[in-house]
């Protein structure tokens, strides 16, 4: 007859062993970004870059790394936070402390942003770490709206807007006057008269100044 093997759900040394390795590796999967739901805010006005200092280790057992100091000179805009021993992009979170970002660029906003970067086994890769995030659309506009609100330059587009706007009400007031001056003419019977002058683009014996 053959045998029916049943599992009683006793727990071998080997599926413990395989158990207890799938945990540290979640572990370091979670740790690799910190737990926290808000965003971050720096009070400071420039990252905090500590150098003489021994940063804290993470990663599983016998693998463990920290971050380095050197990688401020790659990165200028790296913000080290010390209490959560992670690193925040310095740049997009003071550009969305001004409320300078879009809500696209926000919901987009990666963990430079939001929770804190800390693999730092894969923080100088191209495709997971600071590069990735300083060639990213986000970091992008946040630079260009953080010099900005720091210059307190006005925005292009409302330099324009205000000339423009300006321009126009010039031109209505112009025009007010001329028909203002026609219809006085109309109602004195009087004709239109005046001749351009090519040579100086003016406006010569005119009556309707």
């Amino acid at each position: 007859m053959k045998q029916t093997k049943i599992n009683w759900g006793i727990k071998t040394e080997k599926t413990m062993s395989d158990e207890s390795s799938a945990a540290e590796a979640s572990s370091s999967e979670i740790s690799s970004e910190v737990t926290s739901s808000s965003n971050v805010t720096i009070s400071h006005d420039s990252p905090n870059q500590p150098r003489n200092v021994e940063f804290t280790k993470s990663g599983k057992i016998g693998h463990e790394r920290s971050f380095q100091a050197n990688w401020f000179d790659l990165y200028p805009w790296l913000h080290y936070d010390e209490e959560l021993q992670a690193a925040f992009c310095f740049t997009c979170v003071k550009a969305a402390e001004t409320n300078s970002l879009s809500t696209q660029t926000l919901s987009q906003g990666d963990a430079f942003l939001r929770k804190g970067y800390q693999n730092w086994k894969h923080a100088l890769e191209k495709a997971r770490g600071f590069q990735k995030h300083e060639m990213s659309q986000a970091h992008k506009e946040a630079t260009i709206r953080y010099v900005k609100s720091s210059s307190n330059q006005p925005d292009v587009v409302d330099m324009v807007s205000s000339e423009a706007e300006k321009q126009r009400f010039k031109n209505r007031q112009m025009l007010l006057k001329i028909l203002t001056n026609i219809s006085f003419l109309a109602r004195q019977g009087l004709p239109l008269r005046g001749s351009w002058n090519k040579e100086y683009n003016i406006e010569i014996d005119s009556n309707c100044h």
